[in-house]
């Protein structure tokens, strides 16, 4: 009968060769042949281990599964003389949200499921252009004119505390949409751009639905947040259907000179400031006698033509009106097109400057009048005081006369004597001129 078994060595026993570090290596190299690979010839399936960018690169390539929802080409129906300047102002047309054909409403975090409902009355329905065939850029056009309605579906983020969304907070909040919400327009799916292929979540154009829907009907918009509720909890979302115009430079410009604020009103609040200022019942307070007043514009450094400011702003500052419109960019790779419409913030404080909020202040309007015909306009700001009576800040408070709306020819003043002085002051602002440095930041 046979032995036992011989007891085999441990050491003598042949261990096969560690494959884990020519495994990773092979990884490796794939990943890498994979990112410098160009997007367009990448596999479907990205190799193990790959982890894509949080933030896209170039969201004209990330973004190609949804490039058929591209924003359609906007072309206008009455195209300018071909012997006119295409650069002068009059040919150009701006973007901006005018209402709400659904007003801003808070979405529900108590259902998975909400429905909202809007119609369009006929007058406005008569306004919304037909979206065309592709172009040559393989873009749908969209022909337009002066008081053209677009129809935009959007959602924006704010705070939990938040029960209400005013116009104002709606018009500079960025669109945010929910997490896994899928939207639904009159039992049409719709496609949400999101932040992740396109840099910032995108809003979505709507206004072939409202147009295939007809006058006065029904708009259906059904929202359904089945998962990935958790910022729902922190944060409360709002949804609305914006009405977008286009509007003509001219027309804008109308518009604001109809839009004024008096004199009289933007004196009474600087003079209850200083009032109140000087009234404080502290053991200790800032006193102060008289209140500063830019005259610059923000884009040109210079004093502005025409002072406006949004409705909603609260500093006294105004910006330049033409210098503000011209400045509203369109898209970077459509020049010809109308503004873009998201543009409209105060360069001064970012709140709503839409050009239906736009105002014109009269007073700062008659110091610019009063400085051009005293051959100042290089006055880059005013001295207030709590009577109202204003003065370039440059000079020097003693040595010039004060202007005051209330100033009139009948003047109980020796009229000898206020001449005198009125030259005295001329000749004294032009020897200051003189040595006082002016830069003008003009354009080249």
């Amino acid at each position: 009968m046979p032995g036992p078994s011989p007891r085999l060595n441990p050491e003598s026993v042949p261990v096969p060769r560690r494959t884990q570090p020519v495994f990773i290596d092979q990884i490796q190299n794939e990943i890498q042949a994979y990112s410098q690979t160009h997007p367009l010839q990448r596999p479907l399936v990205p190799p193990l281990g790959y982890v894509h960018p949080q933030q896209p690169v170039n969201p004209e390539m990330t973004a190609l599964h949804q490039a058929h929802i591209r924003s359609p080409l906007l072309v206008p129906v009455h195209a300018p003389p071909a012997t006119m300047n295409k650069e002068d102002p009059a040919f150009r047309y701006y973007q901006a949200v005018r209402g709400f054909a659904l007003d801003p409403t808070k979405i529900p975090t108590n259902t998975p499921l909400s429905k909202f409902e809007f119609r369009v009355p006929e007058a406005d329905f008569q306004l919304i252009p037909r979206d065309g065939p592709p172009s040559s850029s393989q873009l749908a056009t969209r022909q337009f004119r002066r008081g053209t309605l677009q129809f935009r579906l959007r959602c924006i983020q704010m705070k939990k505390s938040d029960a209400i969304c005013s116009t104002p907070d709606w018009i500079v909040n960025d669109t945010v949409w929910p997490e896994s919400a899928c939207l639904e327009i009159n039992k049409k799916h719709l496609e949400i751009r999101r932040k992740n292929h396109h840099g910032k979540d995108l809003p979505i154009d709507i206004t072939a639905f409202v147009r295939a829907a007809g006058p006065n009907s029904a708009n259906r918009i059904t929202l359904s947040i089945t998962r990935g509720r958790t910022k729902m909890k922190d944060f409360t979302y709002f949804l609305a259907v914006e009405i977008v115009e286009i509007l003509q430079h001219g027309q804008i410009l109308d518009m604001c000179r109809q839009h004024r604020v008096p004199a009289y009103q933007t004196l009474d609040k600087i003079k209850k400031s200083l009032a109140s200022s000087q009234n404080d019942d502290d053991e200790i307070a800032m006193v102060s006698s008289d209140i500063s007043v830019d005259l610059s514009d923000p884009f040109t450094a210079r004093i502005f033509e025409t002072p406006v400011r949004g409705s909603n702003c609260l500093h006294r500052e105004c910006f330049d009106l033409e210098t503000f419109l011209i400045t509203r960019n369109s898209k970077p790779k459509r020049p010809q097109q109308p503004c873009m419409i998201d543009v409209w913030k105060c360069p001064l404080c970012g709140r709503d400057a839409r050009p239906y909020s736009l105002q014109i202040d009269d007073f700062l309007a008659s110091v610019r009048a009063r400085l051009a015909e005293q051959d100042n306009l290089d006055v880059k700001a005013i001295w207030i005081d709590v009577d109202g009576n204003w003065y370039p800040k440059e000079i020097p408070r003693s040595s010039v006369k004060r202007s005051h709306p209330d100033d009139s020819e009948d003047s109980s003043d020796d009229e000898g004597a206020r001449k005198q002085r009125a030259l005295s002051a001329a000749n004294q602002t032009r020897s200051i001129n003189k040595v006082v440095e002016v830069i003008d930041l003009d354009d080249e």
